[in-house]
């Protein structure tokens, strides 16, 4: 059986981002809505990293969850109209796997029974 995945507020907001550069001021539950959809009691992964995005700042503690979270359709076409900085549309939104270095990933069995990598 499938699960039906949630509208988020957050994502809805693409549309008014389209052009680069554009911005959006909104306050709000955005990030709110994604954290009480975390299942974080059956265990996550952690590790510090970097930014996706020029210039890899390595300022990021990233928080892996061992199922994804479910995103309608629609939404995820409103984050495909974005447009890139050199004017068309964003086609590769991903960057290719680091080599691991000197970082630690860190198996979080629960919130309670935190480990200390």
């Amino acid at each position: 059986m499938y699960k039906i995945a949630p509208k988020y507020d957050l994502l809805d907001k693409a549309r008014d981002v389209v052009k680069v550069n554009s911005t959006v001021e909104e306050r709000g539950k955005f990030i709110s809505q994604f954290v009480n959809l975390l299942n974080l009691k059956d265990g996550f992964y952690t590790y510090s990293g970097s930014l996706t995005t020029p210039p890899f700042d390595t300022n990021v503690i990233w928080l892996v969850l061992p199922q994804p979270l479910l995103v309608k359709n629609a939404q995820v076409n409103l984050l495909c109209k974005l447009n890139s900085e050199e004017g068309g549309l964003i086609e590769e939104n991903f960057r290719e796997i680091q080599k691991l270095y000197d970082r630690v990933v860190c198996r979080r069995k629960s919130l309670i029974n935190v480990e200390f990598c």
